[in-house]
C-alpha cells in the first residue's frame, strides 16, 4: 500500500493529569464542545487539497473510533458511527463508507487494500478520530486514557500494478497482559457529568518494556533494511514511537505519547520533508490494545 497523504489534528488543551500514577501522562484532550465530523472534516479536507482530488474522486472511506458519542450537536441523538456523517459533509458521495470500531490502522489498511483490489478502487481515506475527554474516566488506579485527536491516510494501490497484495502480520500469542477494557459507569453516577464509560488498562510492571519488545520483534519478522523508517504507536510513558529512522523525524512538541495518531504524525511529516520524489519505505507496527495484539506491514510514502 502506498500513503499518498496523512495529516492529523491534536487538540493544543492538554489533559490534567493525575500525578503519581503510572499511566498518567500529558495528553491532547478534546473541548466539550467539538464534535468528531467537525473535528475530522479539516484534516481530510488538508489531505485532499495538497494532492488535488475532490472528495468526489474518494472510492472507499473508513473511520476507526471508540468514542460513544459527539457526532451531532444534540448528545440526545442517536447518530450513525463516523464516516456516514462525514461522507456527507465531505460530499464524498461516490464513496463506499464502513466503520471499524476495535481495530488498529493494519487492520483498517489490510480491510482497504482488500477493497481495493477487488473492487479496482484508486482512492481510499481512512480516518482514526477520538472525543473520550468527557465520555471516558481514565483507569481510576493507572491513570491510563486515551488520547483525542483526528488522524487520516490517503492510500492507493502501488503505481507499478502489482496484483500480490503487501504481506500483513498479525501476532498469534498474546496471552498474559492484561488489555484495555471500556467499562460503563453504574447507573447512579450517569447524571453526574463526570463521563459515562470508565477506562481499565491495569499498570504492570514491565509491561511498556514488554510492549516495546513485541513490537520491535514485530518489525523484525516483516524485516528492516538500514535505509526504512519504522514506526510504532508508543500508548504507555517509555515507549518509543520510533524505532529506527535514517532521517531526522521530530517528536510532537507537547505531546509525547500519541497512541494511535503517531502513524498519521509522523508519515505527514515524511511527505513534507522529504527530499526528493523517491518513494520511502516504511515498516508500520500497530497495537489493538483491546486484544494487547501487534500487527504490522510495509508501506511506501
Amino acid at each position: 500500500m502506498h500513503i499518498a497523504g496523512a495529516s492529523v489534528y491534536l487538540p493544543s488543551a492538554p489533559e490534567r493529569v493525575a500525578c503519581g500514577r503510572p499511566y498518567a501522562y500529558c495528553r491532547p484532550q478534546a473541548a466539550d464542545e467539538e464534535l468528531l465530523v467537525g473535528m475530522a472534516l479539516p484534516v481530510c479536507w488538508r489531505i485532499l487539497k495538497a494532492r488535488g482530488l475532490d472528495p468526489l474522486d474518494l472510492d472507499l472511506l473508513i473511520s476507526v473510533s471508540v468514542s460513544p458519542d459527539h457526532l451531532v450537536g444534540s448528545k440526545e441523538v442517536a447518530a450513525p458511527r463516523l464516516c456516514h456523517p462525514l461522507q456527507r459533509d465531505l460530499g464524498a458521495r461516490n464513496a463506499f463508507v464502513f466503520d471499524l470500531i476495535d481495530a488498529d490502522w493494519t487492520t483498517a489498511l489490510d480491510v482497504a487494500e482488500g477493497f481495493m483490489r477487488s473492487q479496482d478502487y484508486r482512492w481510499a481515506l481512512l480516518i482514526r478520530a477520538e472525543h473520550t475527554s468527557v465520555s471516558m474516566l481514565p483507569d481510576a488506579h493507572s491513570g491510563f486514557g486515551l488520547a483525542d485527536g483526528v488522524g487520516a491516510l490517503l492510500v492507493t494501490l502501488p503505481a507499478d500494478g502489482s496484483l500480490s497484495a503487501t504481506p500483513v502480520r498479525y501476532e498469534q500469542d498474546t496471552e498474559g497482559w492484561e488489555g484495555l477494557r471500556i467499562d460503563l459507569l453504574p447507573p447512579e453516577t450517569l447524571g453526574s457529568g463526570s463521563g459515562r464509560c470508565q477506562l481499565t488498562f491495569a499498570y504492570e510492571a514491565g509491561k511498556a518494556e514488554m510492549l516495546t519488545e513485541r513490537a520491535s520483534d514485530m518489525a523484525r519478522q516483516i524485516g528492516i533494511n538500514p535505509t526504512d523508517v519504522v514506526l510504532t504507536e508508543a500508548w504507555l510513558p517509555g515507549q518509543p514511537a520510533v524505532l529506527q529512522d535514517p532521517g531526522k523525524l521530530k517528536p510532537h512538541a507537547c505531546y509525547d505519547y500519541l497512541g494511535p495518531f503517531g502513524l498519521p504524525y509522523y508519515a505527514e511529516q515524511l511527505l513534507q520533508d522529504r527530499p526528493s520524489a523517491a518513494p520511502i519505505q516504511l515498516v508500520s507496527v500497530t497495537l489493538n490494545p483491546f486484544l494487547m495484539r501487534y500487527a504490522g506491514r510495509r508501506l511506501t510514502l
